[in-house]
């Protein structure tokens, strides 16, 4: 069995990938280069392998889980684990045995004690890791939802009011879950890891187990790109409070009365009236279905045509166990 896991969870554009780059750096540390997404669809979909120790089986999930979009990036990113090696590391034949295998693989490339993955969509997934891994280590990052807003919509175009309500769901849904199942588990704000880097970087050190060191302060490439930090190879302190100037005094009254009540929670300064209300379900799917186009969009210019952006959105919504999968 692997204990030595970590988990980085996060809303999308709440700095995972920066956090990520910056624990990398250690050489005792190796969260995948890209996010795995694929681990509750491959656990929904298990049964359907048979005996996963005979080799047959075996070959044909391998052969499932090599053509998803995580096994293609990582593969690109020069990280090879062969149908072999990952069928001799097994030590079992249950779903965690097949993961601990892969993780297995993972530490034997890279001669890192920790190994992990940085999903931000597995904010929601809390139950299902707390059933492969309770003793692993989960890290929680989030920002600031009216920053968060703004960044959604300039990578993506997705709705404001409609990020803003999920950011508040499945915030407070990962903090109920992780103190359900008593998961180890530490709190961090994009805006304290951007402004205080050596501090945050040091009590995330010591949360999971490993000696701070100085080049944990700097990327050896971009972590970003897309936003304002696109291309840049050390924190942006400044990347905070644009929601001062970027949102109207609407849109401030609008985001702070759904969201109000959780970022007090979270230590966030409220400017106009706290509230804790919630979008309708019909305006939530209005948003839903304009944000999906507009992510189309993005992907058709991400993969450099529209075939391929169709083929690339096909294997993401066919391997994702969520409702939507962020590039």
């Amino acid at each position: 069995m692997i204990d030595d896991v970590v988990f980085l969870v996060g809303m999308p554009r709440s700095g995972t990938k920066l956090l990520r780059e910056l624990l990398n750096r250690h050489k005792d540390i190796a969260i995948f280069p890209n996010e795995s997404v694929v681990f509750p669809y491959f656990h929904k979909i298990f049964f359907s392998f048979n005996d996963v120790n005979e080799r047959e089986n075996f070959n044909r999930f391998f052969q499932e889980f090599s053509k998803t979009t995580f096994f293609r990036r990582i593969s690109s990113n020069s990280i090879v684990i062969t149908c072999d090696a990952w069928f001799l590391a097994l030590k079992g034949n249950s779903y965690k045995d097949v993961i601990d295998a892969l993780f297995e693989n993972y530490r034997s490339l890279t001669g890192a004690k920790f190994v992990g993955d940085k999903s931000p969509s597995y904010i929601t997934q809390i139950p299902l890791l707390a059933e492969l891994y309770p003793n692993a280590k989960y890290i929680h990052i989030y920002r600031d939802p009216r920053d968060y807003a703004l960044s959604i919509e300039a990578a993506w175009g997705k709705n404001k009011i409609r990020a803003v309500q999920r950011w508040k769901e499945q915030v407070r849904k990962f903090l109920s879950d992780v103190k359900l199942f008593n998961l180890n588990y530490c709190n961090v704000s994009y805006e304290s890891l951007i402004s205080n880097p050596e501090q945050v970087i040091r009590n995330i050190s010591d949360f999971i187990g490993v000696d701070f060191q100085e080049l944990m302060l700097t990327l050896d490439r971009p972590s970003e790109n897309l936003g304002d930090t696109k291309g840049e190879l050390s924190i942006v302190a400044k990347n905070s409070n644009k929601w001062v100037d970027r949102l109207s005094s609407s849109e401030l009254k609008e985001i702070e009365g759904i969201a109000g009540e959780a970022m007090e929670e979270l230590g966030y300064k409220v400017q106009s009236e706290s509230g804790n209300n919630n979008v309708s379900s019909f305006q939530m799917l209005l948003f839903r279905l304009l944000d999906g186009l507009n992510l189309f969009k993005h992907h058709i210019k991400a993969e450099g045509g529209l075939m391929r952006a169709i083929k690339q959105a096909w294997r993401a919504k066919k391997h994702s166990a969520f409702e939507e999968s962020n590039p």
